[in-house]
């Protein structure tokens, strides 16, 4: 399964969860109603007293429960939109490198189109109002140009060199990034054993995986979760991401572990 198919089947989740979380709402809800049908108020005294206190505390208890439900609703609906609207790139997505490749593209193009711009406000041979108007050609709004003539708090104008320099570094970190995913991607997938466990090192999914074939002992699953591993019930493994330290904790962990008491 890839992992847009994963992402989507997470958000049917969380939208199948509202959806009878809500339902469960509105059923406690009419319950709450159908217990006190009347207005009428308690009779103190007479013998229906102590049954109409039981009816309204039950009622209130139904009521509870159909804002809980709703706010359960609520929770899940925001997961659901949450998960939809997630445009992280991961590595194992079966089109990282291509996002990524966009990714760069698209931030050499800003920083390009920020340098042309800073070259504009900065003319001393224009007035103001052509600079605007260059401005405006290049795709801004009128509103953002005038804005980027106004001086800040050291009398500069223009996009600051500090926005140039953190956009440079978040271009280098993305193609560092990208010569490690394509790296990932021409690995092959590798299983062998340590100490007579079956690993599988996946770089299509960037998983290290250790299967265990049965649960192991919570003294071991503390261990491995300290070392960055998860339980994945997708692929019946305990996995972490193909970091060199998280791979060597693992094999570490496996070692020091008999097969014969797992």
């Amino acid at each position: 399964m890839s992992r847009s198919e994963r992402k989507q089947n997470r958000i049917d989740r969380y939208i199948e969860l509202a959806r009878k979380a809500e339902t469960k709402s509105v059923e406690a809800f009419e319950h709450s109603n159908s217990i006190v049908k009347t207005d009428q108020p308690i009779l103190v005294g007479h013998h229906s007293e102590k049954r109409h206190r039981r009816d309204l505390d039950k009622s209130w208890n139904a009521m509870a429960k159909s804002v809980q439900e709703s706010d359960k609703a609520e929770y899940y609906r925001k997961k659901a939109e949450a998960a939809e609207n997630n445009n992280a790139i991961y590595t194992e997505d079966e089109d990282s490198v291509e996002r990524l490749e966009e990714k760069i593209a698209r931030l050499e193009k800003l920083q390009q189109t920020m340098k042309d711009r800073n070259k504009i406000v900065k003319n001393k041979k224009i007035s103001d109002e052509s600079k605007i108007a260059k401005l405006i050609e290049s795709g801004m709004k009128e509103s953002a140009a005038r804005d980027l003539l106004i001086p800040d708090f050291c009398n500069r104008i223009g996009y600051a060199d500090c926005t140039l320099t953190n956009n440079n570094a978040v271009i280098r970190n993305a193609k560092k990034r990208l010569e490690r995913v394509k790296w990932l991607k021409s690995q092959e997938e590798k299983e062998y054993e340590v100490n007579g466990f079956r690993v599988v090192e996946n770089p299509q999914e960037n998983r290290f995986q250790i299967f265990f074939g049965d649960k192991p002992a919570e003294e071991i699953r503390q261990k491995l979760h300290h070392a960055g591993f998860r339980y994945s019930y997708e692929n019946e493994c305990w996995q972490c991401y193909m970091k060199r330290w998280n791979i060597e904790a693992g094999k570490q962990i496996l070692m020091s572990l008999d097969k014969e008491k797992i």
